[in-house]
């Protein structure tokens, strides 16, 4: 056979995987439970409460009635309105707004592969190592921030790079990019730090005055949170001690989206961020050859290394000075992670292209991550057995209807449920003096996550009760 034909035949071939790896990446979702109850957990009962009161009074609060402070409003906002133009009810709008999410994340990782001239084998273990990331897969069919958020942050990555490669519509993709890190802004704090990577990326086309001016279009998301209450007073600045070993504990997880933290431990993290943020970084950084400046190639490597670069910095400082403080997890590292998979596929690519040795070390950690992610999704597309050993939600839900805790304000250690059930407002231990009820779930006995804050069980109650409610004396 010819060399065309040899070539026609790879590329037919790689993009039958491709399809392969969307294919399952999109069964998964399709297949993860979409019940009711499936969808709710600590950030989903705010949300709902945030949707409910935005749409029924106009107003951005919390499980106990007061202004949310804690989250931003847009994720509320985008529900309240889907509600109010479809008509159904929020939770059934969940699946189908993180399905489109996922579907945009997907397109965007197409395109992002596409404009950077990636071969067909790095796109294939770039669009594997994030469609089918256990981490991105598992927040769907969940009512949170998470999938719109990433969805907007990879649309935005696309825009920026067919900024630098198509530099006569430089304007238009800019400003496409500022209203979707606008939109991103308003359902996660954290996207704030889109802010410097779109000004640096203004700067390398050559819009000055677009970079000065454009922050602006970021408006929109501030206003819409003070608006609705949600930046008045959430957090305030004061330097505090970081907590370094919770943090390295967070990160082990990141680097075995890549590396089996059982065969390196430690070690796997190191070369997690060796191979996947610093050496991107790195020939982001260098000066490349004259004839490689305008390659699309080095701009995918460029914006997506100082993203996650950037972006892990910006949680650091803001770790430092928010307060309260908040906790790292896989959640919060997703946008890295989708970054510096991005950024070690264009890197290597771009080490392919001068036959250096040096693309071997970074199709290794590439090829691992898209195999690992692969075989997750597939394992997980089997049967769960179901948890019998603890009282699901639904049962404490229909047993807090029946009983009807009486008196205003109820006091849980499972604020989300209660008010799921009541909607009424319901505080954490310590918020109220005088509760008019008390609501009690057992934590030996309780699944996971219905339990949200400690509360020592009240006087007399039996250790095998489930769930105890006690009521002030009048």
């Amino acid at each position: 056979m010819t060399a065309p034909g040899n070539a026609a035949m790879t590329r037919a071939l790689a993009a039958a995987l491709i399809a392969v790896v969307m294919t399952i990446g999109i069964a998964h979702v399709l297949l993860l439970p979409s019940d009711t109850q499936a969808h709710l957990s600590y950030d989903s009962f705010r949300y709902l409460a945030g949707t409910e009161s935005i749409a029924g009074q106009g107003r951005y609060l919390d499980l106990d009635g007061t202004p949310q402070q804690v989250w931003p409003a847009g994720t509320s906002l985008l529900y309240a309105g889907l509600w109010r133009i479809t008509g159904a009810p929020p939770l059934e709008l969940v699946r189908w707004v993180d399905l489109t999410a996922y579907l945009v994340l997907m397109l965007s990782c197409l395109g992002i592969s596409s404009l950077a001239r990636m071969r067909p084998a790095i796109a294939l273990a770039m669009l594997a190592a994030i469609l089918c990331n256990g981490v991105i897969v598992s927040m769907q069919n969940k009512l949170w921030s998470d999938p719109v958020a990433l969805a907007l942050l990879s649309a935005m990555l696309l825009t920026l790079l067919a900024a630098t490669v198509r530099p006569h519509r430089a304007a238009a993709f800019l400003s496409a990019a500022w209203v979707l890190a606008a939109a991103a802004i308003a359902l996660r704090y954290a996207m704030l730090a889109t802010i410097p990577l779109l000004m640096l990326v203004a700067l390398l086309v050559r819009r000055h005055v677009f970079a000065i001016a454009a922050p602006l279009a970021a408006g929109p998301a501030v206003l819409a949170m003070a608006a609705f209450g949600a930046s008045r007073g959430s957090r305030s600045f004061a330097p505090q001690p970081m907590p370094w070993g919770d943090d390295g504990r967070a990160l082990l997880p990141l680097a075995d989206q890549v590396f089996p933290l059982r065969f390196g431990g430690a070690l796997a993290l190191a070369v997690f961020f060796g191979c996947c943020v610093a050496a991107p970084l790195v020939l982001a950084i260098l000066r490349g050859r004259r004839e490689e400046e305008g390659d699309p190639t080095r701009a995918a490597v460029r914006i997506a290394a100082c993203w996650s670069a950037g972006y892990g910095v910006f949680l650091l400082v803001a770790q430092y000075l928010a307060y309260p403080s908040f906790a790292l997890d896989t959640r919060i590292f997703a946008p890295l992670y989708l970054g510096a998979i991005v950024a070690t596929a264009a890197a290597c690519e771009l080490l392919a292209r001068r036959r250096n040795a040096a693309a071997l070390l970074l199709a290794v950690p590439l090829l691992l991550a898209g195999v690992r992610s692969v075989r997750y999704s597939v394992m997980e597309m089997r049967p769960r057995p179901g948890l019998s050993s603890c009282t699901t939600r639904d049962a404490y839900v229909a047993a807090l209807r029946a009983a009807a805790p009486v008196g205003s304000p109820v006091v849980s250690n499972g604020q989300g449920t209660v008010w799921y059930a009541l909607r009424k407002p319901v505080f954490v231990p310590g918020a109220a003096a005088a509760p008019g009820s008390t609501v009690w779930f057992n934590p030996d006995r309780a699944c996971p996550g219905i339990v949200e804050r400690d509360l020592p069980p009240p006087a007399g109650a039996a250790a095998q009760e489930p769930l105890v409610i006690s009521r002030r004396a009048p």
